[in-house]
This record gives C-alpha cells, structure tokens and sequence, in this order.
C-alpha cells in the first residue's frame, strides 16, 4: 500500500466516525440535551397547548410541570406515553390550560428534567386573560 492510499483510507475512517458519533444506528441525530416546544407561544383560558419533547440520548423524565413566570408551580402532568419513568422516544401532549385565575394576562413555563444534562429545561408561553 502506497502513502496515498493510506491517507485516502485514514481520512474516509476520520469522515465516517465524525459522522457516526452524532447519529444513531438508525441513523437519527443523538442529542445530548433534550429539547421541548410549545405551539402556540400565546393561548387564552381554556386554550389547548401542543407540547412537543424531543428526548436526548439520556432521556427526560415524564413529569412535566407547569409554573408561573414567579416560579409558583400550579399543575403537573405524567405523559404516560413512555415506559417506566423515563422517555426516549419524541412525544407531542395536547394539554388543555384551564382552571387558572387568569385576572391579567402572564408568562409561564412548563419544565421537564433532562437526564443528560442533569436538570430541568424550560420552555415558556403566555396566557391572555378572559378580560
């Protein structure tokens, strides 16, 4: 084997391990952080929220939990969707926001710990008062 030949083998090996680390078996990226979304950003009283979690490659727990913008938490939710405690797999929850005193219009965010990075991500919204 000539010395081209060996830097062609030894780059092809360097570009498919660079590109093997980030992907899965099946070919998915592997996130080391989980991610979550909502849709809408903004809902009224007894809105429906669209809660989308895109798992990392540890996991999140699947309890979420709804907080005021104050840090007050005022519901939680098991998505019931995954096995065991844990979710690997992306999930979307439509949640109903109802039963809040919503007297002014406020900021809130939904929590779920993320067992890849070690502590809870947040994603926030706003809710609109009835007035």
């Amino acid at each position: 084997m000539n010395d081209r030949t060996k830097v062609i083998i030894a780059v092809f090996i360097v570009l498919i391990s660079a590109v093997s680390i980030n992907f899965d078996i099946t070919g998915n990226v592997v996130r080391e952080e989980s991610i979550i979304g909502v849709n809408p950003k903004t809902i009224e009283n007894n809105g429906v929220i669209s809660i989308e979690i895109k798992p990392g490659i540890k996991g999140v727990d699947q309890s979420l939990q709804f907080y005021r913008d104050n840090g007050l938490r005022i519901a939680h939710l098991s998505t019931r969707v995954c096995k065991y405690s844990k979710c690997y797999d992306d999930v979307t929850i439509n949640k109903r926001i109802d039963g809040l005193d919503l007297s002014k219009d406020h900021r809130m965010y939904i929590e779920v710990y993320d067992f890849g990075s070690d502590r809870p991500i947040r994603i926030y919204f706003n809710v609109e008062s009835d007035e």
